[in-house]
Formats: structure tokens, C-alpha cells, sequence
């Protein structure tokens, strides 16, 4: 299990270099305010809603799938249900945590290696980039959830990762094509990036974005807390 969770590991780092060099070759030897917007702007590229929808969910879960193992039967008998699901919850946060770590620390070191530090220093993009990495973690760690409660329903790990995938991916049209722009979706929470590297976000409506997501993640914590406790694990 320790070497499939490094190849997982690995593959995910690996995935993330590469999709950071085909979105962000052109832009690469202009350290200019602009080409850091565009690398980091929500419609395309690396930190774009279409990545965090598309091509980000499923990697994330097998991430999730390979660092959280199934629940062994003396697991439920030492541990109440509630203290059990609570702390698959919290893998669940911990797992979102280095999942998105690791993405930001990517975006981190390969645009410090091409983008003049100076520039980073002047828009405070170390700053900026963790303040969305925080947006990230609350961001999967509702997927996150949402994937184990169709896991719970389905007792398959590949109906799970399909139906949430697809979950996922049918939010992301709709927010696309159909939602207005006045109206909320959890993807307009993730316009964190581009709006303090415009000055168009404060750090208060950071907050009330964060707040937004993890109250999506006490949602389903709240609706897939008695399906866990009827499930029959033994």
C-alpha cells in the first residue's frame, strides 16, 4: 500500500507540472503584472474553475481513496460511529489539505523560477496564493464528503468516483451556461486568485467566500452522518 500511495503521490505532483507548463508556457519570460493574471485567471489555465471541476476531481480522489482505507470491522467496535465518522471527516479536511498544498506549492516554485521575484514581492502573490489554497482545501473537503456518502450508498468505490465526478462536472456547466452572474455558485467562491491580484476582492470577502464553502461541507457532513451510522460495515 506504501509504494501505490507514492506512484499516486508522484503521478499527482507530476500531473500538476504538467498541466502548469502547458497552461503557462506562453506566458513564461513576461514578469509583468498581466501574464501573472493570465496564468492565474479563473476562466483557463492552472487555477481556473475548469481545472478545479474537471481535471483537478477526479486526481483527488484517488488521492482520497488510497490515503483513507476502508473502515475494518474492530474499527466500529472500539470506536462509537459518530467518533468514527468524525474522524473519516477529518481525513477527509486533511487529505483536501495536501492535496491543495501541493498544487499551490507547484504553482509556487515553477512561477518563481520564471517570473521575477520582485514582482512577486510587489503584488504579495505568496500571500495571495495561500490565501487560495485555504479556498482549495474547503473546496474538495466538500467533494471530499460528497464522495463518501455516494461511496456509503453504493459500497463501490468506482460508482462514487463516477457519480461525483459527474456531480461535479454538471455544477461547473450550470454555473457556466445557465447560472447568472449574480447568482451564487460554490466556483465564484474560487475567484480568489485573480480578484486580489486585480484589487477587486478584500480580504472580508475572502472570509464570507470561505464561510460559503465550508458551510457546503457541514451540509453534507449533516446528510451523511445517518447514512454512516446505518450502514452495515460488519
Amino acid at each position: 500500500m506504501t509504494g501505490k500511495r507514492f506512484i499516486v503521490s508522484f503521478a499527482i505532483l507530476l500531473l500538476f507540472i504538467v498541466l502548469w507548463f502547458i497552461n503557462n508556457s506562453r506566458y513564461l519570460g513576461f514578469s509583468t503584472l498581466e501574464s501573472l493574471i493570465y496564468m492565474n485567471n479563473s476562466a483557463f489555465g492552472y487555477n481556473s474553475f475548469k481545472a478545479y471541476a474537471l481535471f483537478y476531481t477526479i486526481p483527488f480522489l484517488f488521492f482520497l481513496n488510497f490515503f483513507l482505507p476502508l473502515e475494518k470491522p474492530y474499527t466500529l467496535v472500539r470506536l462509537s460511529r459518530e467518533r468514527h465518522y468524525f474522524k473519516v471527516v477529518g481525513k477527509v479536511f486533511l487529505m483536501a489539505f495536501m492535496f491543495s498544498l501541493s498544487h499551490m506549492m507547484i504553482n509556487n516554485l515553477l512561477t518563481f523560477l520564471f517570473i521575477d521575484v520582485e514582482l512577486l514581492k510587489e503584488v504579495r502573490y505568496f500571500f495571495i496564493s495561500f490565501v487560495q489554497m485555504i479556498g482549495l482545501v474547503l473546496y474538495f473537503s466538500w467533494i471530499g464528503i460528497m464522495y463518501r456518502i455516494i461511496y456509503d450508498l453504493s459500497n463501490s468505490f468506482g460508482i462514487a468516483i463516477f457519480a461525483t465526478y459527474l456531480f461535479v462536472g454538471i455544477l461547473y456547466s450550470f454555473g457556466l451556461l445557465l447560472i447568472p452572474e449574480n447568482v451564487w455558485d460554490p466556483y465564484k467562491d474560487l475567484n480568489i486568485f485573480q480578484s486580489l491580484l486585480e484589487n477587486k476582492k478584500t480580504i472580508t470577502d475572502v472570509f464570507l467566500s470561505y464561510i460559503r464553502l465550508f458551510a457546503l461541507s457541514v451540509i453534507f457532513y449533516l446528510i451523511g452522518s445517518p447514512l454512516f451510522f446505518k450502514k452495515d460495515i460488519l
